[in-house]
């Protein structure tokens, strides 16, 4: 009989040991993600609320912390990764969000503290370990109220640089001086004395701004958003910088940052004087290209508008940033060829103007001559939108002020010479599955393309070995309307599979191996 309970105690004890060692802990598994995933914003000082680099903070916050994971709201990247594939992405994989999950649930067990890995440099300076050619910094602000003690200050800083010739900038650095109290910023360059008038008119250091420069000759050439990755062009591109251009910074503080001080600085980066020239330009706008406008939202309706441009030239795309106001609910962009093919370009289904910025693919996109462009973007001016500025709802129209609205797509560009759309510019997201859900011993797959498609679908693989796939078509019903098999070649390859003589509709693409079935959702267009 006792060896009999002793058998059982020990299976028991096993047991628990084995549930303990599959929990996750702190220094092992969950500090490495929250140092390289939250922690350039919820660190001491830093602009998140909670320092979850410290564990006592962290455990105690964890309920929060399973939850904004869980649905996907921390860390903040708007735009639908489901769409299509950005470079630089600040967003968690699957596996990270599950080892958080099962840390929270396991009782968020602390470990050896000795394993902890580095705790990264979150000092407010430059991420940047190149020399800038050019730094520019706004003397001291001490944030003031514009309106009611709630009320957010967005507020327009001129910087005068003095250049003596017209150059290329590689990219810039926009560096917060106070990164707990800086939410974001746009930063534009102009040449015009708008922008100095505008500054003279009002006491004191600056003037008043929503979501732009107040002038018309203003040139968006980026933003800024706590955790972002600085950018830099390829070798040989740069963008225009005018000689004796002033360079704005458009900084949101949130209103609980009334009477802390503010130093912001930015690094310039020059790029060849021989640089091809990046443009960055609204191609999609409310004023030249609206198809159902005026843009003009009366009060208590929720309207979606429909802007379109066929771009008369092969152009070599880097980027796209979006810009709404307040009462903007959802916005996209993507490019229809000639072809009928779709070029998905940005999709962001839940827009927050907090959250706005630009965002560059993994490697240049090829738009073809005659491609049309397309955004539509939805705007709810009732009293169920929670941004909505006026209570009750008022008219909105367009214009720049805090309770106007705006519908514009900005395109990073260049004229396109053949072989940009080689140009690496996140190798990592290029190489690296998005759907990381699924998992496999010897196969990587990545999403279709184009997707809607027309008369090909195309399915990019990597394999470690030589195998024989099965691909598949099936329709909503289930019915296989399509199927071939394939042998794989080792490393990457793309998979062509015709598909002009299926109606139009939306399919199940399935790819099964000996391991495992991938399937993913494409849709037929003609």
């Amino acid at each position: 009989m006792l060896r009999k309970y002793f058998f059982i105690s020990t299976l028991l004890l096993l047991n628990t040991s084995l549930l303990t060692a599959q929990i996750p802990d702190w220094s092992t598994a969950v500090a490495p993600i929250i140092y390289n995933k939250c922690g350039s914003c919820h660190h001491a000082g830093g602009a998140g609320h909670g320092d979850l680099t410290n564990y006592d903070t962290a455990s105690y916050l964890a309920g929060a912390i399973n939850f904004h994971v869980g649905q996907g709201t921390m860390p903040p990247w708007p735009p639908d990764p489901s769409y299509v594939k950005l470079a630089h992405e600040r967003r968690l994989s699957a596996s990270e969000i599950i080892t958080i999950q099962n840390w929270v649930q396991g009782g968020t067990p602390q470990g050896d503290t000795n394993l902890l890995p580095p705790m990264p440099n979150y000092n407010g300076g430059a991420m940047l370990t190149l020399t800038p050619d050019y730094t520019f910094q706004m003397p001291t602000y001490t944030v003031t109220p514009t309106g009611s003690s709630t009320d957010d200050i967005y507020w327009n800083f001129v910087l005068s640089t003095n250049n003596s010739q017209d150059q290329f900038l590689k990219g810039f650095e926009f560096i917060p001086g106070n990164t707990a109290n800086v939410h974001h910023a746009l930063i534009f360059i102009d040449t015009g004395n708008t922008v100095i008038n505008l500054d003279n008119a009002y006491p004191g250091l600056g003037y008043p701004g929503f979501g732009g420069s107040g002038s018309n000759t203003a040139v968006l050439i980026g933003a800024y958003v706590p955790g972002s990755t600085p950018f830099l062009f390829p070798n040989g591109f740069g963008m225009k910088y005018p000689k004796n251009a002033h360079i704005i910074l458009s900084i949101h503080y949130p209103y609980e940052a009334v009477g802390e001080v503010d130093s912001s600085k930015i690094n310039l980066f020059l790029a060849s004087a021989n640089a091809r020239e990046v443009f960055f330009a609204p191609a999609l706008n409310h004023s030249s290209n609206l198809q159902n406008g005026p843009l003009v939202i009366p009060a208590n309706q929720i309207k979606t508008f429909h802007e379109q441009y066929q771009i008369p030239i092969a152009i070599s795309l880097f980027g796209v940033a979006p810009h709404m106001h307040l009462i903007g609910r959802n916005i996209n962009a993507f490019g229809i060829t000639t072809l009928n093919d779709t070029i998905p370009l940005i999709n962001i289904p839940d827009w927050n103007f907090k959250w706005q910025g630009t965002y560059y693919f993994p490697q240049i996109k090829k738009l073809p001559i005659n491609t049309t462009l397309h955004s539509y973007a939805t705007y709810d001016n009732t009293s169920a939108n929670p941004f909505n500025p006026n209570s009750p709802p008022q008219l909105v129209v367009k214009g720049e002020s805090t309770t106007d609205e705006m519908m514009l797509v900005y395109f990073a560009y260049t004229y396109y010479f053949p072989g940009d759309e080689n140009i690496i510019i996140d190798s990592h997201a290029v190489f690296t599955p998005t759907h990381e859900t699924v998992y496999y011993r010897n196969i990587e797959v990545f999403p279709a393309y184009p997707n809607p498609s027309i008369g090909v679908v195309n399915l990019k693989l990597y394999t470690k070995k030589e195998e024989e796939l099965k691909t598949k078509i099936l329709d909503m019903s289930g019915r296989i309307v399509f199927s071939k098999t394939i042998t794989s070649s080792i490393g990457y390859q793309i998979v062509a599979l015709p598909c002009a003589t299926l109606a139009t509709g939306n399919y199940s693409l399935h790819l099964e191996s000996k391991e495992n079935t991938y399937q993913q959702q494409i849709s037929i267009r003609h």
